[in-house]
């Protein structure tokens, strides 16, 4: 017999039906012929199983008409009464009246048993290739690598979720949340504003006020060690807790270097009056929003002493 032109028969059985387009054509399958499909536990264990839910299916759905654009087939004798054949087959279907499309590229396998005189099917296997499979990659995902990826989405959520949407910082909440953690004493508290910051979005659009809040956001995280916290509070204002800070004269100093390092990447041909920092040393056990207390009324001072300035309240 020849396998290949077999092969591609009961796929055009299995996929059309015969001339009348019945599906009924048990005779080419043995009866305990087990057929795997690509569906989520599409698996049938014999004939009658199989077609009972084929009849159904085709009763419930309209039947689509497709042709096969390519197919291919090896075949490998196990044995003088067993062989097996696999291959591709690409089905496509285009019909504007009814606006359906169907592009489908899937695997196929077939165990022919001989029976007699005749060749059953004892096997039949079709899927459908991963479409995210990368070349060289494995599919199915080994359940290593699927909670992996579980892992790794669940991080890049919790990621999010404590971060400031447009600059990338911590919001406010996870600051709150990282403060009330510490063993606070000897840290400083710094609180940040633009001076002036509405009329850059008045006069250049939110757009540019955007880049502007960005630029800050990054030129913070410069500014201070990757170990202190920065945090945008909301609008234009900033929060940092900055832990290597240890007295006065280094907590001026980090005020200092963050307005300086600000007018160094200033964004040209855009007008802004700079910025404005409060500061404070956290005292052994305080709570924040005693200190935050502090570190605002430093921050209303700069800003009525003449903006972009930066001055401490013990």
């Amino acid at each position: 017999m020849d396998f290949i032109d077999e092969t591609r028969r009961r796929w055009e059985l299995y996929l059309h039906g015969d001339e009348t387009g019945s599906h009924s054509y048990p005779e080419d399958y043995a009866t305990e012929c087990v057929i795997i499909g690509t569906g989520r536990d599409e698996v049938y264990r014999s004939r009658d199983e199989f077609f009972k839910e084929l009849a159904r299916q085709l009763e419930e759905h309209q039947e689509v008409p497709f042709e096969i654009k390519r197919f291919t087939c090896s075949v490998v004798e196990i044995s003088p009464e067993v062989v097996l054949t696999y291959g591709v087959i690409y089905v496509w279907w285009e019909s504007q009246e009814d606006d359906i499309v169907v592009d489908m590229d899937s695997r196929y396998s077939l165990v022919y048993k001989k029976d007699g005189d005749t060749w059953k099917t004892v096997l039949l296997h079709q899927s459908i290739p991963y479409i995210e499979q990368q070349e060289g990659e494995f599919y199915p995902k080994t359940l290593t690598e699927q909670l992996r990826r579980e892992k790794q989405q669940e991080q890049e959520l919790a990621w999010l979720a404590e971060r400031d949407n447009l600059t990338g910082l911590f919001n406010y909440r996870t600051f709150e949340s990282r403060f009330a953690e510490m063993q606070r004493g000897g840290e400083w508290l710094f609180i940040a504003d633009l001076d002036d910051f509405k009329s850059v979005n008045d006069v250049y659009g939110h757009l540019t006020g955007n880049h502007v809040l960005q630029l800050v956001a990054n030129t913070l995280l410069k500014s201070v060690s990757s170990e202190d916290l920065v945090c945008r509070m909301g609008g234009d204002e900033f929060v940092l807790l900055c832990e290597g800070t240890q007295d006065e004269k280094h907590a001026s100093a980090v005020m200092d270097r963050i307005r300086n390092n600000l007018m160094n990447h200033h964004m040209r041909g855009i007008d802004w009056k700079g910025i404005s920092i409060g500061g404070t040393m956290i005292r052994p056990d305080e709570p924040l929003d005693t200190a935050f207390k502090r570190a605002d009324s430093a921050l209303y001072m700069a800003k009525a002493s003449g903006k972009n300035k930066g001055i401490l309240a013990m």
